[in-house]
């Protein structure tokens, strides 16, 4: 008779119980063969007279490529015996991410064990403030740099008759911000590095 618990001590119930492992950064950095992301425990207890033997843990849905069993259990749990694995959670995508945990055993009314895996995959936020502390407005805010002298007697960049102003970008999200280029065009372009 197979019971599983998450965490140890906490009985989940075949096809109804839910195992949500919050919310996680996207793009996480890790690969999904990677193990990465956050993990939880999961103890499988035998509280049957018999070995609980052919044991198999797969998942599917929606999301499965999210989640990760590690590592697989082993086939056979000894009468009031147990045993745990882990199932990592390291999102492929932003929002709501979701799969089912199916476990196959001897048990003769609760194979599979059917536990559902939910979890969140936060996004980057970026945020630009110039100067610090003041944020721009995405395709509104303008930054002047006043009026200088032309011509101003160096190329740009060089020195000389020049104004300069720090922008600062800050992630504001739970999502690692990645792939961050800058680029400046416009008719006067060339004035501005």
């Amino acid at each position: 008779d197979i019971a599983v618990e998450q965490p140890a001590g906490t009985g989940l119930v075949d096809g109804v119980s839910v195992v949500d492992f919050g919310s996680q950064p996207f793009p996480s950095g890790a690969g999904p063969v990677m193990f990465g992301g956050v993990s939880k425990t999961f103890t499988i207890r035998n509280t049957g007279g018999n070995t609980l033997t052919g044991m198999m843990l797969n998942i599917d849905g929606a999301h499965m490529m999210d989640f990760m069993v590690m590592p697989p259990p082993i086939p056979e749990v000894a009468s009031g015996g147990s045993q745990t694995f882990m199932v990592s959670f390291t999102p492929m995508g932003m929002g709501a991410r979701s799969a089912v945990l199916h476990i196959t055993s001897n048990d003769p009314d609760e194979s599979p064990f059917d536990i559902m895996l939910t979890g969140t995959g936060a996004p980057p936020d970026i945020v630009v403030e110039q100067p610090a502390g003041m944020s721009l407005v995405d395709g509104e805010s303008s930054v002047d740099f006043g009026s200088l002298p032309f011509p101003s007697s160096v190329a740009p960049g060089m020195g000389g008759s020049r104004v300069e102003k720090t922008f600062t970008i800050k992630n504001t999200g739970s999502g690692n911000l990645t792939g961050v280029m800058l680029g400046i065009d416009g008719t006067h372009m060339m004035d501005f590095i």
